[in-house]
């Protein structure tokens, strides 16, 4: 089967098809302006995206003044070690929350837009047009991590992840 043939009919494709995916896709093109339309139709989660990095990076340019600042203000008023400690303890609580909380957000963010756009190229709309894309990102990057927890704490059960390798 030609790309051509594969991109004007609809249908099951098999191993031997140029492309290899056992469902019928919405999306029947791969070029620019389906990339675009993904992308306006998805707008909600790169605005949220866009907003959380944007306020992380405000928090993290005034903590770090507080850090330096207090830092500063303890090494030139109290005793240098003092200003020495303070900043230790500035540069170990931003690494605890930047890997703990920021990027694990972060990530919650991306997996459940990468949830409506599969469920867009898939099916053409968001759970039939009956939820909010948000709400079913949530819904279905919750119910993954629910099954791969059960999947990790009970070795006997069916692989959530596909490719993932638990032991």
């Amino acid at each position: 089967m030609t790309l051509h043939e594969t991109e004007n009919k609809r249908s099951y494709s098999h191993p031997n098809s140029l492309v290899r995916h056992s469902y019928p896709l919405a999306i029947q093109r791969g070029d620019l302006s389906t990339a675009w339309s993904l992308l306006m139709r998805t707008l909600p989660y790169t605005a949220a995206r866009f907003g959380a990095v944007l306020a992380t990076s405000f928090a993290t340019v005034l903590f770090w003044v507080l850090g330096f600042g207090g830092a500063t203000f303890l090494a030139s008023r109290v005793h240098a070690f003092a200003g020495l400690l303070w900043f230790i303890a500035c540069a170990m609580s931003f690494r605890w929350a930047w890997r703990t909380l920021i990027r694990y957000f972060l990530f919650l963010l991306k997996a459940g837009h990468i949830a409506v756009l599969i469920e867009l190229i898939t099916h053409g709309e968001v759970n039939h047009g009956r939820e909010h894309m948000f709400e079913y990102g949530k819904r279905v990057v919750t119910e993954r991590r629910v099954a791969l927890k059960n999947k990790v704490t009970q070795p006997g059960a069916s692989n959530p992840a596909p490719g993932l390798v638990v032991s």
